[in-house]
Order: C-alpha cells, then structure tokens, then sequence
C-alpha cells in the first residue's frame, strides 16, 4: 500500500479525526512530489476550504497551492 492511498484511506475513514487536516495536506503532497500539480493544487485548496485557517497545516495549504 503506498502512502498516498494510505492518507486517502485514513482521510475518507476517520473525517472527524483530529489528524484528518494533517493526513489531507500530507495527500495533497503526495501528488505534488509527483508532479501532478493541477490534482495538488485542487486538494490544497479544498484543504483550506474544508478545514479552515486554524487548522493544522492551514498556511502550508495555502503556500504549496501558489507554488
């Protein structure tokens, strides 16, 4: 099982978690060290918007976004 499908795992089964915002951003980099910017850039962004500014990783969201 590779990480990515492991975040996306813990992501879709524990929502409410209080390391699903941490896990999110952590897929969202899998794709981006891969080159996939455009899918990157969109889990970014739904990140921030799903989890808000105080979440953990909030900023660094934002950040690898306009990256």
């Amino acid at each position: 099982m590779t990480a990515r499908s492991q975040f996306s795992s813990f992501v879709d089964d524990y929502p409410n978690d209080p390391l699903t915002p941490s896990a999110a951003y952590w897929l969202a980099e899998t794709h981006y060290v891969q080159r996939d910017f455009s899918t990157a850039a969109a889990l970014f962004a739904r990140n921030f918007q799903t989890y808000g500014q105080g979440a953990p990783k909030a900023a660094d969201n934002l950040l690898r976004e306009g990256i």
